[in-house]
């Protein structure tokens, strides 16, 4: 098996907000692994192409409590 190279946040992930949502996930006692994290990133990715905005999603999680990563709801 290779190991893979470390986890490197992407340029278009707010760090600030990133940071806040593995606290959350900490405290949580859910703390990811690199993997994880790999996979939260795809996530956000796939999100964003979507139209929901990185920051948005991860504010929602981190302040909501949730290990993951969901879609904005609009408010109507």
């Amino acid at each position: 098996n290779k190991a893979q190279a470390p986890f490197v946040l992407p340029d278009w992930i707010p760090e600030n907000h990133w940071q806040a949502w593995l606290d959350s996930r900490t405290k949580a006692r859910k703390a990811p692994t690199d993997y994880a994290k790999r996979l939260a990133v795809l996530k956000l990715e796939n999100l964003k192409e979507q139209g929901h905005e990185p920051a948005q999603v991860l504010m929602a999680s981190a302040f909501n409590g949730w290990t993951g990563l969901f879609p904005i709801k609009e408010i109507k």
